[in-house]
């Protein structure tokens, strides 16, 4: 047995500094982990809000997408009869004027996705990468889309065939011409590859926001 008390006491604060240590030590890491969880959850709820808002946006512009390619079909359904009226072709026209590109944001979920929080969500993080590079492809090629529009808009023969103040068309055998046929087939293949992109984009938003609520709704 120890006789020196004065080894004794050493000893015992020896020991009372370690477990004291170690206490503070095990209070910081569960103090950290829980700020961590904590700063996780707001930034699961900025994510959350993020893919509501552009899940909106998607179905504000499906309507418009499905109004764009039965104007497309139709349009070179009339083009390929090779005899039509103006009153016939002129709605159609003016259906396929309109351009739209999807308004998107991204920045919750980046964030996110280049945040430190643990490995807990690692496949919520994969998705979210899935997610932007649909979206990526999807804004470029909706970018380039807009760009072959107004390109054919901006066409000096397109321009002098259309009378935009009254809408009325005035020249219809430029309608009836093989290059506005060309490009409205071109046209409306854009269009059906930017449906493709719509939907895969969208579905894998949808994947990604369910994932997200059912961490959110665990927390």
């Amino acid at each position: 047995m120890m006789k020196n008390p004065s080894a004794k006491i050493y000893l015992m604060e020896l020991i009372i500094f370690v477990v004291g240590i170690t206490i503070a030590f095990q209070v910081n890491v569960w103090y950290e982990a829980r700020k961590n969880a904590d700063l996780e959850y707001n930034a699961l709820v900025n994510l959350q809000k993020e893919l509501a808002i552009n899940q909106q946006e998607f179905e504000s512009l499906a309507s418009h997408r499905t109004n764009i390619n039965e104007a497309n079909r139709e349009l070179l359904g009339l083009l390929n009869t090779g005899s039509f009226s103006k009153e016939e072709l002129k709605p159609l026209i003016i259906r396929i004027f309109r351009t739209a590109t999807p308004d998107l944001q991204n920045n919750a979920s980046a964030f996110y996705v280049n945040s430190n929080y643990g490995e807990e969500h690692l496949a919520l993080k994969s998705e979210l990468l899935v997610l932007d590079t649909y979206l990526q492809e999807l804004l470029e090629v909706s970018a380039d889309y807009k760009r072959q529009k107004e390109l054919f808009y901006d066409n000096q023969k397109f321009l002098s065939a259309i009378d935009f103040t009254n809408r009325e068309l005035v020249d219809l055998a430029y309608f009836q011409s093989m290059p506005f046929k060309n490009t409205i087939w071109l046209i409306a293949s854009s269009d059906l590859e930017l449906n493709r992109l719509y939907e895969q984009a969208h579905s894998q938003l949808k994947k990604v926001y369910s994932m997200t609520q059912e961490i959110i709704d665990g927390k």
